[in-house]
C-alpha cells in the first residue's frame, strides 16, 4: 500500500475472524451434524457491523494510522459458537472431530483448490488462535470501542440478529 499510495496516505484495517464465518457451517447446522478437524479452535468472532463502523469512523475522522488491528470482544471455541446458533434455532447439532486428512478431502470436495485446502486445514488445526498470542492482541481487542465509542457486538448478539441467514 505504501508503494502505491505513499506513506501516510492510507489505512489498512485488519479484522481477525468474522462472526459471519459461522455461515460456513450452515448446511451442517441444518442437517444436525458438523465434522471438523478442530472444534475446540478459538476465534474472536468479530461482527461485520463493527468492522464497518470502525471503517466509517476512520473515513469520517480522516485518520491515517497505517494499520488498525481489529478483534471481537471474546474468545469462543468453534464448538461453542455452533452451540449458540443451534440453541437459538432450537436445533441439536452433533459435532464430530475428524482428522486433518479427512478435512483436506472434504475441503477439496467443496471446491477448494488443493493449496488453499491445505492452508485452511493447517490454519484450523495448527494456527487457530495464534492471534491471541500476538503483541497486537490487546490493541486489536480495544479498537472497536476506541474508534466507534461503542461496545463491540458479542457473538451471541450477532447470531440472534442474523438467525434468518441460517434458515433455508
Amino acid at each position: 500500500l505504501e508503494d502505491i499510495y505513499g506513506k501516510g496516505n492510507f489505512v489498512a484495517v485488519r479484522p481477525n475472524h468474522f462472526a459471519s464465518n459461522i455461515l460456513w457451517f450452515k448446511s451442517g447446522i441444518e442437517t444436525g451434524e458438523i465434522q471438523h478437524p478442530n472444534p475446540e479452535a478459538e476465534y474472536d468472532w468479530i461482527s461485520p457491523g463493527d468492522i464497518g463502523r470502525v471503517c466509517g469512523s476512520i473515513l469520517a475522522r480522516g485518520l491515517t494510522q497505517p494499520i488498525v488491528w481489529l478483534m471481537g470482544p471474546e474468545k469462543m471455541a468453534l464448538r461453542d459458537a455452533i452451540g449458540v446458533v443451534a440453541r437459538a434455532l432450537g436445533k441439536d447439532v452433533k459435532i464430530t472431530k475428524i482428522s486433518a486428512e479427512e478435512a483436506l478431502v472434504d475441503f477439496q470436495k467443496k471446491g477448494f483448490p488443493e493449496p488453499a485446502a491445505r492452508w485452511l486445514v493447517n490454519y484450523v488445526t495448527e494456527d487457530a488462535g495464534y492471534e491471541f498470542k500476538t503483541n497486537v492482541y490487546e490493541e486489536a481487542r480495544g479498537s472497536i470501542l476506541k474508534y466507534t465509542d461503542r461496545e463491540p457486538v458479542k457473538f451471541e448478539q450477532w447470531a440472534d440478529g442474523n438467525l434468518q441467514r441460517f434458515k433455508a
